[in-house]
């Protein structure tokens, strides 16, 4: 019996050397725009998180900087980010339009650029919350003294408090908790 199935011809290889350099090529656009997104998405929530962490502390006195600086400090690492972000998705799509010029083949579906379109849309939101207190965080001012108000971040419809501890867990630890599992296993561990 012989092979009936011939070899591919020269153009046939080249055909699918060039379909696997085109994967590789838009594999390499969705890794470069997942690490936009990911600076992004630090910055944004970054400068998020110190705007809400420093705004209170500025309020109440207890850190000495100028009254808008947590704002404008937030404020420019959200800009920042989503300024990234945008140019990280022009990269993307103008790099995606020259591979679809140059092929004919259809390009997969890209969700890192929905998630990058997400993000964006997140950053968009933070800001809206710290200029106009949009979305689940409002301010909650409270008269303290003769003439200050300390500001404070709340979430609608919050319980009234909310207590983390976190502890080492082995059979080192010290805490010495009656109801450990690792109580028992401090004898595996002579010192």
């Amino acid at each position: 019996m012989s092979d009936t199935t011939a070899a591919p011809t020269s153009n046939e290889l080249a055909v699918q050397r060039t379909d696997m350099a085109l994967g590789r090529t838009v594999m390499a656009l969705e890794r470069t725009l997942m690490a936009w997104l990911r600076t992004a998405l630090s910055l944004i929530s970054f400068g998020f998180t110190l705007y809400k962490v420093l705004e209170p502390l500025v309020d109440k006195g207890t850190v000495t900087m100028r009254a808008n600086a947590p704002r404008n400090l937030g404020l420019f690492l959200i800009f920042l980010g989503i300024g990234l972000l945008l140019i990280g998705i022009f990269e993307y799509t103008t790099a995606k339009k020259r591979l679809i010029g140059d092929s004919e083949k259809k390009l997969p579906f890209s969700f890192t650029l929905v998630a990058s379109i997400a993000i964006l849309l997140v950053g968009v939101f933070t800001i809206l919350n710290i200029f106009f207190g949009f979305g689940g965080f409002k301010r909650l001012i409270m008269k303290v003294g003769s003439n200050r108000s300390v500001s404070l971040p709340v979430l609608k419809d919050a319980p009234p408090g909310f207590h983390l501890l976190s502890k080492p867990s082995g059979s080192t630890c010290n805490i010495n908790c009656t109801y450990c599992f690792f109580l028992s296993k401090e004898a595996l561990y002579p010192e």
